[in-house]
């Protein structure tokens, strides 16, 4: 059984109150992205996002933050690129051998293929090349996330977590298992070393995009947050408008329009507030890790 998450006892909440991050990933992944983003954050329930370096639209998630520096952003650490016509690469190394790329010269499609084939040394790597190339733009984050969740593994969560540390940012982290029940154990284990560091852990997390039929999303999306747990969570989104771009990147396009148009409801952020819930960002996790 999980302890009370000391976060909560630090932003003075009491252990059974629920607290969520409601955050968005892949801002500039493409053009869609940053609209969306735009209007989400003015609107107030997204409450945090993070942007991905080694994507074509990056230098304009940079311009948008620099227009809106009070709002909180990240960054989505990238190490996959999972579509079929519109990918990415490292930004760190061209060479084959350091086993980031795939035969065609772009980051592996899946998770999988990158713990199994990259040396740990070289995401080390990458991962401080995308957060020197942020930091030459002028682009200080509130946090660091990971794309595809890919360096919650033995192999790269180290490296990850250090990163963190030393810029004094939170590194996400859940307890919520994402391959397999088996992951439990261990993401317990490592999430006691993580705030024994003073680094936040999210006790739950769950993702509101869906895939296919997006039918009753309002609906769903009330669901996810009426059956979250007490304790600290993160509800995650990947919001765009729906554009002809967005169309053909992704089979899951709808699910991600479909993100965009439920946050942006005022029904869902009064549904929000009468369940009791309590929105917060990273930048407030961020200052209680530095206290």
């Amino acid at each position: 059984m999980r302890k009370a998450n000391p976060v909560l006892r630090e932003l003075g909440f009491q252990p059974d109150d629920r607290v969520v991050v409601v955050h968005a990933d892949d801002i500039g992944m493409c053009q869609a992205t940053l609209p969306a983003i735009d209007e989400l954050m003015a609107f107030g329930l997204v409450t945090s996002a993070s942007a991905m370096v080694p994507c074509l639209w990056f230098l304009e998630v940079v311009a948008w933050h620099q227009r809106n520096p009070q709002f909180d952003l990240g960054i989505h650490l990238t190490l996959t690129s999972e579509w079929d016509r519109y990918r990415w690469g490292p930004i760190s190394t061209r060479a084959q051998a350091s086993g980031l790329m795939d035969d065609q010269g772009y980051f592996h499609r899946t998770t999988s293929a990158v713990r199994r084939l990259a040396r740990r040394e070289v995401v080390g790597v990458e991962m401080r090349c995308q957060i020197d190339r942020a930091a030459r733009l002028g682009f200080a984050p509130t946090h660091i996330d990971n794309h595809m969740f890919v360096v919650m593994c033995d192999e790269f969560s180290e490296d990850y977590l250090q990163i963190g540390c030393e810029l004094g940012i939170p590194a996400f982290m859940t307890c919520t298992p994402w391959n397999s029940p088996g992951e439990q154990e261990w993401l317990q284990r490592r999430a006691e070393e993580w705030e024994n560091r003073a680094q936040p852990v999210f006790d739950c997390c769950k993702v509101v995009t869906r895939r296919g039929n997006v039918e009753n999303n309002d609906a769903f999306v009330q669901q996810v947050f009426e059956h979250l747990p007490s304790g600290l969570s993160c509800v995650l989104l990947h919001p765009a408008i729906d554009t002809p771009e967005i169309r053909q990147i992704t089979g899951d396009w709808q699910g991600r329009v479909a993100d965009f148009k439920a946050f942006r409801r005022p029904a869902l952020r009064e549904y929000i507030r009468k369940l009791g819930i309590q929105l917060i960002s990273y930048q407030t996790l961020r200052d209680a890790m530095r206290r």
